[in-house]
């Protein structure tokens, strides 16, 4: 750890004493000149929602999601015992503590039996679930002393510049929603036997690309099957694609499993060209459609527009999202660019990476049941939730459930309601 300056040791000192200052603190301002104010922000409301928040050092870490940890500093609530232990797989995005290396924790009340208790060692210390982790510099502990007595101010949140999504069936709304986009001809559709109906797929195309606009594949015959029709999601009177050989244009995503290709849904990801000079007009359409989605994405919209018509509809949406571990763009789809999972989508090639690894990793599924939904202001809603967490006791090999009450932040952005903060 950095030594502390002056100024910051005697920051220490009087958030200590709780100390209420008159006008800004003179230490708030040099820790905004070495943290951005978006960390500081959030550094802060981790404090404000957290029961415990220590600096501590994991001495021992286990697969079943529990560590045991040396305290050094508490700095915020109360806990006498030096010894600590911390349950971290228990919700999306749940971190992982550093082995051997002191962090700044944010701890809440653990909620429940962890999986794996059976083989937990004995012990009377009480246990915590970590929300979130921090490097224990000095400038983050002095934050975090401020913002636990009360003196820290969140700086009003900037109003994120408005983007109108595209409609979902339109052109630049499947653009946004599919790993690729390719135009070609459909060669034929092969529709499943009667007998063999299958529940997933209505028909499969032999498609041959001739030209790529998004993703990385070559052109070639790929075979790209449509999505059974789902009328108990999304009605009877959707209207269901029905692909028929000639020029098109697909967007599709690749399977998780198997290699395979899909389109977007039973309802979008096929436009065909039809008429004298019908697929060079298509071409130039869907071309410009790829252009106005590069666009939309520079200006923060991230993929899969459609689904965010409620708050429902959006933990719906991020649920399944979540659950496939592999759409990691419809799952950030789901948050609002205020939220911390937006702004570490954001920052860089790291931060999409640690969040595609978090989701791939984790070891569990989720299933989100809303109880009740209470509109707090124009475009701020939260719904209190129940969050069905089920994974596989590596002892027994059983599944366990471990259901956590969560309560979810929306905002209304962009003409969606999108997840402002996850409640964990």
């Amino acid at each position: 750890m950095r030594r502390c300056s002056a100024t910051l040791l005697a920051l220490f000192l009087a958030a200590a004493a709780g100390a209420a200052p008159a006008g800004e603190d003179p230490g708030i301002r040099e820790i905004r000149g070495k943290l951005s104010a978006a960390e500081c922000d959030r550094l802060a409301r981790q404090t404000e929602l957290a029961e415990l928040v220590c600096v501590a050092e994991a001495v021992k870490v286990r697969d079943e999601g529990l560590a045991d940890c040396w305290v050094t500093a508490v700095l915020k609530g109360e806990y006498p015992d030096r010894q600590l232990r911390v349950r971290f797989s228990q919700a999306p995005g749940g971190v992982w503590p550093p082995k051997g290396a002191g962090a700044v924790y944010f701890l809440t009340a653990a909620a429940g039996k962890p999986a794996g208790a059976a083989r937990e060692p004995p012990g009377r210390r009480r246990s915590f679930d970590l929300a979130a982790l921090a490097e224990p510099s000095a400038e983050r502990v002095a934050l975090v002393r401020l913002a636990a007595a009360g003196r820290y101010q969140r700086a009003a949140e900037p109003e994120a510049p408005r983007i109108e999504p595209p409609a979902p069936e339109s052109l630049e709304g499947m653009a946004l929603d599919a790993a690729y986009v390719a135009l070609g001809a459909v060669q034929e559709v092969a529709l499943p036997e009667a007998r063999a109906q299958s529940a997933e797929r209505a028909a499969v195309l032999a498609f041959r690309i001739e030209r790529v606009l998004k993703g990385d594949l070559e052109p070639g015959l790929v075979y790209v099957y449509v999505p059974a029709a789902r009328p108990e999601l999304f009605g009877p009177e959707r209207q269901v694609l029905a692909p028929k050989a000639g020029p098109a244009a697909l967007f599709f995503r690749r399977e998780p499993r198997g290699g395979s290709y899909r389109l977007l849904s039973p309802y979008r990801g096929y436009a065909a060209g039809s008429g004298a000079g019908g697929a060079q007009e298509l071409a130039e359409r869907v071309s410009a459609a790829v252009g106005a989605e590069g666009r939309l994405r520079r200006a923060g919209l991230v993929g899969n527009p459609g689904g965010h018509d409620s708050v429902r509809d959006t933990i719906v949406a991020w649920q399944e999202a979540w659950n496939s571990k592999t759409e990691i763009e419809a799952c950030l789809a789901c948050y609002s660019r205020r939220s911390p999972w937006r702004r570490k989508w954001e920052s860089g090639a790291a931060g999409r990476r640690e969040l595609a690894r978090t989701m791939a990793d984790y070891p569990a599924t989720i299933n989100v049941i809303c109880d009740r939904v209470e509109d707090q202001a124009a475009d701020l809603a939260a719904a209190s939730v129940r969050l069905q967490v089920i994974s596989k006791d590596p002892a027994s090999r059983t599944d366990y459930l471990e259901v956590r009450p969560l309560v979810m932040s929306f905002v209304h952005e962009n003409g969606q309601w999108l997840i402002l903060d996850q409640g964990d």
